[in-house]
């Protein structure tokens, strides 16, 4: 079973205002993460930093235990409050990454001997969203205690101090194969600026996947 964290507790300071306010085709954003990561987990909270307002009674509100250390700082409250040994991570500012890609990725990783599972693309790293084991814990700490708050480089602290593996799951392995590099960075762009938000109001909605098979 995978718990489930949106990651809402970020300053964002590029957008001028609270992003996960943010109305997208009428949902906010952080009612369309909600929705998808309760679809595929077991549970929802929202990593909601020092603000515990910021869940808006959709989800439980879980506050960072260190301010100002970015989405480790999250990791490392999900870790402490989960009862689940896996732990679904997706950010509040990616409302494009379908629920069908969440709900294959979960099926078919959390594997014995794995810490972490990241996507990727023809290679290319996408470090959130994430599946975290628990066990990565003390490690994610130690990252933060040595202020090391790059997410990549705190998976890979995780894996080498667990002895565990780091995987990477291709998209398009996930998914059929049914879908190009294009349609996949559509997916994975963030809305951290109004520029940025706005191109999302205004472009096309991805196309929907077709299911991974088993």
């Amino acid at each position: 079973m995978v718990g489930g964290f949106v990651l809402a507790g970020g300053a964002s300071s590029r957008m001028g205002q609270d992003k996960s306010a943010l109305k997208l085709h009428g949902q906010s954003l952080l009612d369309i993460a909600v929705q998808k990561v309760r679809n595929v987990c077991e549970d929802v909270a929202v990593l909601c930093g020092p603000d515990p307002a910021r869940a808006q009674g959709l989800a439980e509100a879980v506050m960072d235990l260190h301010a100002e250390c970015g989405p480790v700082g999250g990791i490392e409250a999900a870790l402490v409050h989960t009862k689940f040994d896996w732990s679904l991570f997706l950010p509040v500012d990616t409302p494009l990454v379908p629920e069908e890609l969440l709900s294959a990725w979960v099926r078919e990783s959390c594997r014995e001997g794995t810490v972490a599972s990241v996507l990727t693309m023809e290679s290319k790293w996408h470090p959130l969203p994430l599946l975290l084991h628990r066990s990565a814990l003390q490690s994610i700490q130690s990252s933060i205690a040595t202020e090391r708050f790059r997410l990549r480089t705190a998976l890979t602290d995780a894996a080498s101090a667990t002895g565990m593996r780091l995987e990477e799951r291709e998209v398009s392995t996930l998914l059929g194969g049914s879908v190009g590099a294009g349609q996949v960075a559509e997916w994975f762009a963030n809305a951290n600026t109004p520029e940025e938000f706005q191109c999302m109001e205004s472009g096309k909605e991805a196309a929907r996947p077709a299911r991974a098979t088993k």
